[in-house]
């Protein structure tokens, strides 16, 4: 044995008998005869906690969730470093070792954990072995926990002592969300393979870092975190980063507009932007903005005030009349059309109408809009529409833009329904009384008769 060989192996004996852990295996002597040097420790007669987690399966212990806690606990109580115990808390819960491949996308044990926390599927990281006989609150919590302290920023970790009120106790976990998925040696190695992708995930999840802070100080409740959440995730999925209007902003005025327009080819639909001219439409068109709505939220509802005019893109939804019935809306579809005419009709440029808008005066709905699934949609909002009709007061007294306005308003066609109602019940007062006059005398001429 060299003499560094020996340095080593003292440095070793006067490390682990430094060591005195409830949890570590305690050493009892060593012994050094010729080339033989030899360790002589306290037996152990399940193995260590490697062995139990990662033998071969016929040779692991069976550890249940019970025991798995008391484990994580019991390191816990005693003075390790806070990084080593995630990893080691994190081991525990998966049965996975952090050193080898998983066969989830052959990554690795961290990577793995931050790619279910992204999908908000962190149960799926306990050990399959366990079954369904753990407690998911509890699983979720020890996660949370090995996650603060395997952060790659040591100053964002907490303090051995909080790990413990954090595991022992009803304290709550702070929700950090660490720099990247990809820790260690792996990101550099990411960065050089593909610079772009890997950016634009950790601006992702800087992002997500600032709101998970943000909803943490607002002391939001975890029903609205998890909706925000969601829909943080839509937005970057539909989005990729890039905002739309930069993006457009930078380009030359006639691309704008020529893209503008087959974006917004859609509106045509609408009966009366068929009938607009190019400007007019054009400035439409600027003033239509991207919004887009999660699973299970509603654009409009029943009693509420109509502020927009919404042009589906993507996605499905329903809309729910008061009475009941239930109409499919989906992609070129178009919701708060009602809003258009309404806003035409009590335009200060609209004379041919004659009425007069009071301040604060709105419009309400009789029907619920619910997104069925994420959705994709631009929208026109009503002061954006008043300008317009302002700008292109011209437009509005077109009589084929007039007779479109009365053939799509709400309110001329209660005025139609109850002029031709009132029509009706004249005709048949009318019928009534002719027909009363012309028996009168025949009725006459047969008593004559008798």
């Amino acid at each position: 044995m060299s003499t560094q060989g020996n340095r080593e192996f003292l440095n070793e004996i006067g490390m682990i008998s430094a060591l005195q852990y409830p949890n570590l295996v305690r050493l009892y002597g060593c012994c050094v005869e010729e080339n033989q040097l030899l360790l002589v420790y306290e037996y152990l007669e399940n193995n260590s906690l490697a062995d139990a987690l990662f033998s071969p399966e016929k040779y692991q212990l069976k550890l249940d969730w019970s025991t798995r806690q008391k484990i994580c606990a019991g390191i816990a109580r005693v003075k390790a470093d806070v990084y080593s115990y995630g990893i080691v808390a994190l081991e525990i819960v998966a049965g996975k070792s952090v050193t080898r491949l998983i066969n989830e996308g052959n990554i690795h044990l961290l990577d793995w954990v931050h790619i279910l926390r992204e999908k908000e599927e962190l149960p799926m990281l306990v050990d399959k072995k366990l079954g369904l006989y753990f407690s998911k609150e509890e699983g979720l919590r020890m996660i949370k926990v090995a996650l603060l302290c395997s952060n790659s920023s040591p100053a964002l970790r907490p303090p051995i002592s909080m790990v413990v009120s954090m595991l022992t106790s009803d304290i709550s976990i702070q929700n950090f969300v660490s720099y990247s998925g990809i820790l260690g040696e792996h990101l550099a190695q990411e960065i050089m393979s593909n610079p772009r992708d890997c950016l634009r995930r950790l601006e992702m999840q800087l992002r997500r870092r600032d709101v998970e802070q943000w909803m943490s100080h607002r002391r939001l409740p975890e029903e609205l975190r998890r909706k925000v959440r969601q829909a943080e995730r839509f937005c970057w999925a539909a989005t990729r980063g890039v905002n739309e209007e930069e993006l457009l902003e930078k380009l030359p005025e006639d691309l704008q507009r020529d893209i503008r327009r087959h974006f917004f080819s859609f509106l045509k639909k609408v009966r009366i932007f068929s009938l607009m001219d190019e400007p007019v439409l054009d400035a439409v068109f600027e003033k239509l903005g991207q919004t887009l709505y999660i699973g299970g939220s509603d654009i409009l509802y029943q009693g509420g005030p109509i502020d927009k005019m919404v042009f589906i893109v993507r996605g499905k939804l329903e809309s729910i009349g008061a009475d009941g019935n239930v109409a499919p809306l989906s992609e070129g579809d178009v919701c708060g059309e009602e809003l258009l005419t309404w806003c035409l009709e009590h335009s200060s440029a609209n004379k041919a109408v004659g009425r007069v808008r009071f301040s604060g005066q709105r419009l309400f709905s009789n029907r619920t809009v619910k997104c069925l699934t994420n959705v994709e949609a631009f929208a026109l909002r009503a002061a954006d529409l008043e300008e317009v009709t302002v700008i292109f007061s011209r437009f509005l007294r077109n009589p084929r833009v007039q007779g479109a306005i009365r053939y799509e308003s709400p309110y001329w066609r209660y005025v139609a329904a109850t002029r031709i109602q009132v029509a009706w019940r004249y005709r048949q007062w009318r019928l009534k009384r002719a027909n009363k006059f012309s028996k009168g005398p025949s009725h006459s001429s047969h008593l004559l008769s008798r």
